[in-house]
């Protein structure tokens, strides 16, 4: 907490979605490492930042920005050592989830864990890392009752029980909430690609070639 009276809730929310998501995806208890537990998420952070800098507009000064960040793929070497570290932790604490990418999905154990570290660091970590705060802010900004109404179809919904999935599927409000943010301020803004081969592309009522 700063002297002004504010308070910064960055890396805190960094630490939670870490810990939560490597619990919840892969089994890992981040507190029984506290090495991993303090530094987990800036590492899968670094790992993230030198994919997607290639790919994002930072709003630098053009031509450099291109000629500098968009012009060559990162060295790997710059964020090996976090990424090792946390995917070793994976491969010890979350042997159980590891186990049914080789038994039920026929993938060897390597490509198991990497796998399994492509969805905790990149689809569920990055993506929330980019959202949530915008969530937050935009639920912090609301003046039209929006919280108390989404807290009442939480507690009408799930009531005793705790969060499940199928609760969750429930909540036609706060699933409309999440939806239209995601409309207005979608982690992914730009995305680009080059096809390998003409297709048609299909939509409900025509194609496109």
């Amino acid at each position: 907490k700063s002297k002004s009276g504010d308070t910064a809730f960055d890396v805190p929310l960094k630490k939670f979605l870490f810990s939560f998501l490597a619990r919840a995806l892969t089994g890992a208890d981040s507190s029984k490492s506290p090495e991993i537990s303090e530094k987990g998420y800036s590492w899968l952070e670094r790992w993230l930042l030198i994919q997607l800098v290639p790919t994002i507009k930072l709003g630098l000064c053009q031509p450099f920005e291109e000629i500098f960040l968009h012009s060559f793929v990162y060295p790997s070497f710059l964020v090996t050592g976090g990424y090792d570290k946390v995917a070793e932790f994976v491969k010890k604490e979350g042997s159980e989830v590891l186990n049914r990418g080789t038994t039920e999905f026929g993938l060897s154990a390597q490509d198991s864990l990497h796998n399994l570290m492509y969805v905790l660091g990149f689809n569920a970590f990055g993506g929330l890392l980019a959202f949530l705060p915008t969530l937050l802010q935009i639920l912090g900004n609301d003046k039209t009752g929006l919280q108390e109404k989404l807290a009442k179809e939480v507690r009408d919904t799930c009531k005793a029980d705790s969060l499940s999935f199928d609760s969750v599927m429930q909540l036609d409000l706060v699933n409309s909430f999440v939806y239209e943010a995601l409309r207005l301020n979608p982690p992914v803004p730009l995305q680009f690609a080059r096809a390998r081969k003409d297709f048609i592309l299909s939509s409900h009522d025509s194609g496109f070639e």
